[in-house]
């Protein structure tokens, strides 16, 4: 039920007053409508209205609609707070784009010129609240989706903080846990509110910047981990970029560690196994896997979890068998 909230439910409730304004007022509307608006307040930009209505559904709308739509399908491959953001921030932007529309067609119809328009300075308050409010409820909609929970340590600890478990030659065993920056996903969320809001009612290129610096915050907010009898693999969890590859044969010993950001110079993605012979993946404070590397370098990735994968490893591990 709670899927198809997300997938029909709040999506027509968003789109309907915006389509109802096209279908019964576009008429109506100058050719060109005003597109942008100085600081001064006065229109200073133009475009055909099926244009702008086109531009503004790709730019909010359609990528809305697309977080709505992942967070309702692949809830139960992300961690608790991701299907809860993506909602959120999709509900916010397609309402965004939405109330636009609304706005244009409403205070622009029976214009003879589009440099007639007034500032939607009043109306942006309004259009703010309706969106943040929708993003709320996209979020608590989402809330109660099925979501992964991460996986049961079911190793046994030996040697100290080097765990391993038993494996026949022919058992593989695999383990992939994602962790995610939920400070990082507000921080990302404040960001993309002010590029929407910025590349509409500002400069285009304020709001370009503003989107230039979420992208990298998205990126590293979100990270999934395997391990495997190939090794230990890190992504971005939702562009799929890899961060790191450390084949088993390179590891030496792998052992549960308590990581400090400060250790590493902050959190996000730290140092260089190329250039500094060490880097870490660090999203929190708390356990992590410490990987000893061939070379004597070393990778440290914080988990909820590592337990289960430092045994994976150090029962496949060559150096280790």
């Amino acid at each position: 039920m709670r899927a198809t909230s997300l997938v029909a439910v709040l999506p027509a409730a968003i789109l309907l007053p915006a389509i109802w304004a096209v279908a019964a007022l576009g008429d109506e509307l100058p050719d060109p409508v005003a597109s942008h608006f100085g600081v001064s307040g006065a229109p200073d930009r133009s475009m055909s209205p099926s244009l702008f209505f086109l531009a503004i559904s790709l730019s909010l709308v359609v990528p809305g609609l697309g977080l709505m739509l992942a967070a309702a399908l692949k809830s139960s491959k992300m961690p608790r707070p991701m299907p809860a953001f993506l909602a959120g921030m999709g509900a916010f932007l397609a309402a965004f784009g939405a109330a636009i529309v609304v706005q244009t067609v409403l205070s622009q119809r029976g214009l003879a010129d589009w440099q007639d328009a007034r500032s939607p300075g009043v109306d942006l308050v309004a259009i703010l609240f309706a969106s943040v409010a929708a993003g709320v409820i996209g979020a608590l909609v989402a809330k109660g989706l099925p979501f992964y929970e991460g996986s049961t340590s079911f190793a046994t600890s030996v040697d100290g903080d080097a765990p391993t478990m038993n494996l026949d030659d022919a058992e593989r065993a695999v383990f992939v846990e994602t962790i995610s920056a939920r400070w990082m996903l507000w921080l990302d969320a404040v960001l993309l509110v002010a590029t929407a809001v910025l590349g509409v009612f500002a400069a285009w290129w304020v709001g370009l910047i503003m989107l230039v610096s979420a992208v990298p915050v998205l990126i590293l907010s979100s990270f999934r981990v395997q391990a495997d009898r190939k090794g230990l693999a890190v992504r971005s969890s939702l562009f799929g970029i890899r961060f790191a590859r450390i084949e088993l044969d390179e590891i030496e010993r792998a052992t549960v560690i308590d990581v400090e950001p400060m250790q590493w110079g902050g959190w996000g993605y730290r140092g260089s196994l190329k250039m500094m012979g060490s880097a870490a993946v660090v999203i929190r404070r708390g356990p992590g896997i410490h990987l000893q590397l061939s070379g004597k370098r070393s990778f440290v990735v914080t988990l909820d979890d590592p337990v289960t994968p430092a045994a994976i490893l150090n029962a496949q591990a060559p150096a280790l068998r």
